[in-house]
Parts: structure tokens; sequence; C-alpha cells
């Protein structure tokens, strides 16, 4: 009886480790493809086409840079170029950017420097907010992708290590009961 104890242990402990290997596979694709994903979405930057213009102006007069900071305002400049164009021409009515152009223009207005209300007022309204709106969307997009990454490198820590079924980690049981019912939804 003792052999068949052990059978069925050592049963388990194989069940459990496969069930980890496929999770973490289906963990990696599901990463993948959010990764492919958030690399083509735009997100909307509230104020249309007077925000366009805002930036554009901003990026083009006042944006302050050194060394290889200048690709990134001729990067910046070229996109919202194309965006007042789309917006003019009817194309879009509203300002959508990438995550990537976002970040530069924050970066680039966190430099800026100014003096009294009415300067600070339009900073406020027609550049820092509509961009501070913009970049939380795609930080929370960038969020899911880390905290993915993190349950990614935590299964594949126990599936590399063998983690006892005993003493499992309840993060790592967390982990496998959101995939498994995402794993199961999918068949």
């Amino acid at each position: 009886m003792a052999k068949q104890t052990k059978i069925e242990v050592v049963s388990e402990k194989n069940e459990k480790h496969n069930m980890r290997v496929k999770a973490a596979e289906f963990l990696e694709k599901k990463l993948a493809s959010k990764r492919n994903e958030v690399s083509k979405k735009t997100y909307p930057v509230k104020g249309g086409l007077a925000t366009a213009k805002a930036l554009h102006d901003f990026i083009q007069k006042d944006a302050q840079w050194k060394f290889t900071e200048s690709l990134g305002i001729i990067e910046a400049k070229r996109v919202l170029e194309e965006q007042v164009h789309s917006i003019n021409g009817k194309m879009t009515s509203e300002l959508a950017l990438g995550a990537l152009t976002i970040e530069a223009l924050y970066y680039f207005m966190t430099k800026e420097e100014g003096k009294g209300y009415l300067k600070a007022s339009a900073f406020v309204n027609n550049l820092l907010r509509p961009v501070s709106e913009a970049l939380n969307a795609s930080k929370a997009d960038r969020e899911e992708i880390n905290q993915m990454e993190r349950d990614l490198g935590t299964l594949q820590d126990a599936v590399l290590n063998k983690v006892g079924f005993e003493g499992e980690d309840s993060l790592l049981t967390e982990i496998l009961d959101e995939l498994a019912a995402e794993m199961n939804a999918n068949e």
C-alpha cells in the first residue's frame, strides 16, 4: 500500500508540473500578444486639433533637449504633423498618439519652465493635462504587461526548480488558478 501512495504523490507532482508548464506556455503566448497589441496601440489625447497644434508648437519652439534627445524632438514633431494633417483633412476627429510619443512629450514637458499665471494655465490646460491623461492610460497597459512578466517569471522558476506540491507558494497558486480559468475558457 505504501508503494501505491508513493505512486500517487509522484503522479500528483507530475500532473502539477505539467499544469505549470502548460500555464507558462499559455501566459507566454498571451504576453507576446499583449506586447504586440500595445506596440501598435494609440491613446486618445483630449483636445483634438487645438491640443495637437499646441503640442506641435511646443515641440517646434520650446522643448528643451540635449544631445540624442534631439531625435525625440524630431520624431515627436513628425508624428504631431501627421496628426494635425489627419485632423485638418477630416481623416480623424481626435488626436491619438502611441505610447512612445506620449512618453517623449511628457519628458520634454517636465523640462518646461515659465513665469506667471497665464503661461502656467495655458501649459496645464493645453499640454500637461491632456498628455498626462493619455500617459496614465499607457501606463496601465505597461503595468499589465509588467505583471504578466512577473507572473511568467514565477511560473518559469517553479517549472525549472520543480517546487514541491506541498510547499507551494500562495502567489504561484493564485497565478495558476487565474490562468487555469482563462485556459479553460479558451478551450
